[in-house]
């Protein structure tokens, strides 16, 4: 793998800052950057944080759609565990923090998400093949 710190492929940066942007985006009940970061392939799968899994653009399109209405004026931030890449696949593994109003009383929550992606390189890009994200919960047990 490529070393994370010193990273320089340009395309891979730029693929970290689209995600920012697009979760940005995402959780203000705009689903269309992060859905332009997806691969179109029918192997494109998705283990959501609302439950269940899609399989294949077309399901994860209506999907992302849905649950980026769920929220309204949100903000979030990402906070990069690790990420590399090596040929033509990488990976990110981050938190998403995430405040937004939600529902339809529009009550504010505050969640935090663990996220794992997988990107491949296609063309000068790297899309997302990949989304598992599920709810961080409090460690029970040895830390």
């Amino acid at each position: 793998m490529t070393d994370t710190l010193s990273q320089s492929d340009t395309a891979w940066q730029q693929a970290l800052e689209v995600q920012r942007q697009a979760l940005a985006a995402y959780v203000s009940g705009n689903p269309a950057p992060f859905r332009a970061s997806y691969s179109r392939g029918a192997e494109v799968t998705v283990f959501g944080g609302f439950g269940g899994w899609q399989k294949g653009w077309l399901d994860i399109e209506q999907r992302t759609s849905w649950s980026s209405s769920q929220y309204h004026g949100g903000t979030a931030e990402p906070e990069i565990l690790a990420h590399g890449y090596s040929g033509e696949l990488g990976f990110t593994v981050h938190l998403e923090h995430i405040t937004a109003r939600s529902g339809p009383s529009a009550t504010e929550v505050q969640k935090t998400y663990r996220v794992t992606h997988i990107f491949r390189r296609e063309g000068d890009e790297w899309k997302l093949i990949h989304r598992h994200a599920d709810h961080l919960i409090d460690t029970n047990g040895p830390k």
